[in-house]
């Protein structure tokens, strides 16, 4: 296994006693304003899911106009669809505490309204994806951590990874997967951008 300061776990923290590895998440302004945009996107959809319909049936005693109440649910389930999304967001942005044991992991974090605390015994697995998105700025990239335990992936959050994929910040990335598998003593499954499996470093 690699040493420490060769592995990168940001936005964590790392501190490593030789027996478990916890990772810390401080509060920094990106988190702050990244959770807020978050909650503001969130509050937008929650208006337009309750305006919506009334607009819709509106319209439609006004003018008839009934391709207004046909478009509805196709309009509400791209709202409820990008909400999930967004909840799956506050999820991930709010991992604030990985505890990682032989056999045995615990999350501590807040989803979009409770504080989560989970403990997870017997993992099987860490399972370590990359995924990338492209916007008008350009990529963003991160690597998507889960375990695999009791037949289920429980999401831990994510590692950051460079837009250009500069190799030596790659495998500092990896090398960090690499050192929380090998802390919960579970085989660590590294999947690329197109879903293949990668050799652990």
């Amino acid at each position: 296994m690699d040493t420490l300061d060769r592995c990168d776990f940001r936005p964590f923290v790392a501190e490593d006693d030789g027996a478990r590895l916890v990772l810390l998440r401080p509060r920094t302004a990106k988190y702050w304003a990244t959770r807020g945009a978050l909650y503001l996107l969130l509050l937008l959809l929650l208006g337009l899911l309750a305006v919506a319909p009334y607009g819709a049936w509106s319209k439609y005693q006004r003018s008839g106009d009934v391709i207004g109440l046909l478009g509805l649910p196709v309009l509400l389930l791209l709202v409820w669809f990008t909400m999930r999304l967004l909840l799956f967001g506050l999820r991930l942005e709010a991992a604030r505490r990985i505890v990682c044991r032989p056999g045995e992991l615990e999350l501590e974090g807040r989803g979009a309204l409770r504080r989560r605390h989970r403990r997870i015994r017997d993992v099987a697995a860490l399972v370590a994806h990359t995924v990338r998105t492209d916007t008008q700025y350009g990529p963003i990239r991160w690597l998507h951590l889960r375990v695999r335990a009791a037949g289920e992936l429980t999401d831990l959050g994510y590692l950051e990874l460079d837009r250009e994929a500069e190799p030596e910040r790659e495998a500092q990335v990896r090398a960090a997967a690499a050192w929380m598998a090998a802390r919960l003593q579970a085989p660590l499954e590294l999947r690329d951008e197109d879903d293949r499996l990668v050799a652990p470093p």
